[in-house]
């Protein structure tokens, strides 16, 4: 299999970015934050960078994660930087699926088994949804907070997750820019645009 298909399939099973920031409209302009805690589904856009030792790789990213009852069903699209599709992802109570663009899909229980059975290791891909609205999953985690209780520094099962900039000061205001990482894997998210749902 071609390396470039593998880094794509990498990155549609593990969402998370792009270490350039935007610089964002004054404040009062924004419209008002939805608080880090309150929302479950969301659509995000924005933009992945995953180095692997010395393989490196980027692209787009168009996430729809809906959360109704506990039950999280998930729709990731992965893009080149111009715009052209690599491989989606979508996964829920029924199983997760990988389409790569030109390959067969690939179907697994969860998103878990799903990046066991694609890399050989089990990734946190259910961890994700949290981690991007700046929350850990469980009481266990170690975390690091900055002087408005947002999380600046997350370490969960085995991996470390560091906040490196937020939509604004506020103390509500959503991550825009996460850096993840476990042993030579490396991913950055720039979060270009939040859309809670209801």
């Amino acid at each position: 299999m071609r390396r470039h298909g593998a880094w794509a399939r990498l990155l549609v099973t593990f969402p998370l970015l792009l270490s350039a920031c935007t610089s964002l409209p004054p404040e009062e302009t924004q419209a008002p934050l939805l608080a880090r805690e309150t929302p479950h589904s969301f659509v995000l856009e924005g933009r992945l960078a995953v180095k692997h030792g010395t393989e490196q790789f980027s692209a787009r990213i168009d996430w729809r994660h809906d959360d109704v009852n506990g039950k999280p069903q998930d729709e990731i699209l992965i893009s080149s930087p111009l715009g052209q599709g690599l491989a989606q992802l979508k996964s829920d109570a029924q199983g997760a699926q990988l389409e790569v663009s030109g390959q067969q899909a690939v179907a697994a229980p969860d998103m878990e088994t799903l990046s066991e059975k694609m890399f050989g290791v089990r990734l946190p891909l259910t961890n994700v949804a949290s981690w991007v609205l700046g929350r850990a999953v469980s009481s266990m985690a170690q975390i690091e907070r900055d002087e408005r209780a947002r999380l600046l520094r997350l370490n969960e099962d085995g991996w470390q997750v560091d906040y490196l900039d937020y939509e604004n000061a506020a103390p509500n205001a959503l991550p825009t820019l996460l850096f993840i990482q476990r042993g030579e894997i490396e991913v950055r998210l720039k979060v270009d645009s939040w859309t809670p749902l209801p």
